[in-house]
């Protein structure tokens, strides 16, 4: 069974409230609900086995692009966005860990 952190899903709604889902989607509404019932909807979260969790379909459409091609852009249900940023932030300091050190001041290291 494996289940999120309490620490992870306050920082995913903290995250989620001040930078949004999306650059693409407006703003949604949901998150303003979930922030007023966060007390049961974190309760909800935190007894999910995401071993078994099957996420919802996200919403997908085209966009234009100004070549006059379209690329696919998805947005995700909105508690899927707090499992999969609490899931981000559960892993960003082992992710960090192999980041090249900034001091010496290259972007990629081949081989």
């Amino acid at each position: 069974m494996f289940n999120l952190k309490e620490t992870s899903l306050e920082w995913a709604l903290l995250h989620l409230k001040n930078f949004y889902d999306s650059d693409f989607y407006p703003k949604l509404f949901e998150f303003d609900a979930i922030k007023r019932n966060w007390v049961n909807v974190k309760s909800h979260l935190l007894k999910l086995d995401l071993e078994n969790y099957a996420p919802v379909n996200p919403i997908t459409t085209l966009a234009p692009k100004t070549n006059g091609n379209f690329r696919v852009v998805h947005q995700l249900d909105p508690i899927d966005s707090l499992i999969y940023t609490a899931l981000l932030h559960e892993v960003s300091y082992e992710i960090e860990s192999y980041r090249i050190p900034s001091n010496r001041k290259i972007a990629f290291h081949i081989g």
